[in-house]
């Protein structure tokens, strides 16, 4: 597995961005392939203990619970996919 993050951005298995973003992001990942399940990395390279867990504070909070009840928080995506 490349461990620079642009190659992975690249490859579109690597990911930075807003709650919101990330929201769309593994929505459009689980459209896309059929996963059930999604495994996140959130200390990669160099970024800080303190980075790595304000990322997992903010998928906590705002991105998971979009995932919790599909059909009001994915209108208009394929929830037949999700399996939560």
């Amino acid at each position: 597995m490349p461990t620079k993050f642009d190659v992975l951005q690249h490859h579109g298995v690597g990911f930075a961005g807003t709650p919101a973003q990330a929201r769309d992001y593994v929505a459009d990942q689980a459209e896309g392939s059929g996963i059930n399940y999604f495994v996140c990395d959130m200390a990669f390279g160099d970024i800080t203990l303190a980075e790595a867990k304000r990322s997992v504070e903010l998928f906590a909070q705002e991105v998971m619970p979009a995932f919790a009840q599909p059909d009001r928080a994915l209108k208009g995506r394929n929830h037949a996919l999700w399996d939560l």
